[in-house]
């Protein structure tokens, strides 16, 4: 996940400087960092609490910021090491944030229930291995099937993972939608895991449409015929834009045997157009402008950046989530046959 980190990077600093007035739909955020003294980040949101992407920079490790707070719901930050955590936002609300640059994953957050029930879990699994940290995700699930904490780690733990469980996933949403949330967040994450367990590996590629950069139409039914990569970029996540150069070149090489398709995550067209104007792409570039909320995304069966699918002439999956360098060594396999 280095393309998201380095967004994230920018993003955990707009995040932690950024804070609403306590009244409204404003949601308050100020804090400091140890050993961090000044520099710039971004903030976005999972789940549309709030709208694009924010900046937030910082001095003598402090930061203070207001964001307009549209409903409860996920801001996700990033630290200078390119990890990311997650902040829970409630409209009038604020909360204090503390970290130790060289100890991100202590970082602690009060201020309202959510976000200390994150701390907690943050401190009982820092030392745990993987498959205890999500024993550990799926009790709290259990216990607290309604909050927005719950939502988080579902995604962290059961589907955004090298290993996907969507059976588990699957079994767990349906214990959080007997009680549904009022934003709607549980109901369509249960749809996005049904929408998940079709296009897995050796399924089939998920029908989604959209309209490219330069306004042209596009539907996914006109990708059979050969070898198929969908990938997600943002001209902001630097891996992103290296899987699309690695492909580029791979195009290059051979052009009649490819199909690809890239979904932009920007929330600005004119930011990727600045891009293509340095790395021009002759594939479709798909955007609506809604970053991670986007319905070509979702549709596509991606849900990360980088992300990565990858199906043969019949449109079956063969690899999703790849590497750079795992992508192109697989691609080159199959281009070989």
């Amino acid at each position: 996940m280095p393309c998201i980190r380095h967004a994230a990077y920018l993003l955990l600093l707009t995040l932690i400087m950024v804070s609403c007035s306590s009244g409204g739909s404003g949601f308050k955020i100020e804090g400091q960092f140890l050993n961090l003294n000044q520099g710039e980040f971004y903030v976005y949101s999972t789940d549309g609490a709030i709208e694009g992407m924010d900046t937030v920079t910082f001095n003598g490790g402090r930061f203070v910021r207001t964001l307009d707070c549209r409903h409860s719901g996920t801001l996700m930050i990033v630290f200078p090491n390119f990890s990311e955590q997650p902040i829970f936002a409630e409209p009038g609300k604020s909360v204090t944030i503390t970290a130790d640059a060289s100890h991100l994953k202590e970082m602690e957050v009060k201020g309202t229930k959510d976000n200390q029930r994150m701390t907690r879990f943050r401190k009982e699994t820092s030392e745990m291995s993987p498959p205890d940290i999500q024993a550990t995700a799926e009790r709290y699930i259990r216990e607290q099937p309604q909050s927005l904490v719950s939502i988080y780690l579902l995604r962290r733990y059961f589907i955004q993972t090298a290993t996907p469980d969507y059976d588990k996933a699957e079994e767990l949403v349906s214990i959080m939608a007997e009680k549904p949330d009022k934003n709607g967040s549980i109901i369509r994450l249960q749809q996005e895991i049904a929408l998940l367990k079709t296009a897995c590996i050796g399924g089939d590629i998920p029908h989604f449409a959209g309209t490219d950069i330069h306004g042209k139409a596009f539907e996914s039914t006109s990708l059979k015929g050969k070898t198929t990569v969908v990938l997600s970029v943002a001209s902001w996540c630097f891996e992103s834009m290296n899987q699309q150069r690695a492909l580029r070149m791979l195009n290059k090489n051979h052009p009649d045997k490819l199909n690809i398709v890239s979904i932009c995550l920007d929330a600005d067209k004119q930011a990727m157009e600045r891009r293509l104007g340095r790395d021009t792409i002759p594939w479709p570039i798909l955007f609506d402008g809604e970053m991670f909320e986007s319905e070509i995304l979702k549709q596509s069966g991606l849900y990360r950046i980088p992300d990565n699918l990858i199906a043969d002439k019949d449109g079956h999956i063969i690899a999703r989530g790849l590497s750079t360098a795992s992508l192109i060594e697989e691609l080159k396999k199959l281009l070989e046959e």
